[in-house]
């Protein structure tokens, strides 16, 4: 749930992440697609809940087609409200103990299946005196 400046940012984006979940699922060797999708608008308006109340009679509607999760603009606690209406939803709020965020767990899913990936930021490289290992070639940020 973002609020995308035009639905063809949007679009752009929901594309960039269905491929990123194709890729993702692969890598894991997940018997499951790239699917992703977006919800245009802001995650702080007051009728958040009804939206996603409405969004979750969609994914219940394609029968365990597709599943939905949280992500940017959606947390924890929003999935237990999709669940409300919604069989397939991961990383409810209601799965894990009280202040549990799921969401690192894919960033270290993804370090233990490409154990190479990380490297560079997580090593030093002594050869150049850098802890990130990046030799400096990275200047906007970590």
């Amino acid at each position: 749930m973002y609020p995308y400046a035009t639905i063809d940012d949007a679009l752009t984006d929901v594309l960039r992440l269905s491929k990123g979940m194709t890729y993702k699922n692969a890598i894991a060797g997940l018997p499951l697609g790239g699917g992703k999708c977006v919800i245009v608008a802001d995650p702080s308006r007051a009728d958040k809940p009804d939206l996603l109340r409405a969004f979750s009679r969609h994914v219940q509607a394609l029968g365990g087609r597709y599943w939905t999760a949280i992500d940017v603009g959606v947390g924890p606690a929003d999935a237990d409200i999709l669940a409300e209406n919604c069989d397939f939803v991961f990383a409810r709020a209601s799965q894990y103990p009280d202040g549990f965020n799921p969401s690192l767990f894919t960033a270290l899913g993804w370090l233990r299946r490409r154990p190479g990936c990380g490297r560079p930021y997580l090593e030093p490289d002594r050869s150049q005196g850098s802890a990130r290992g990046d030799r400096g070639a990275r200047r906007d940020g970590p």
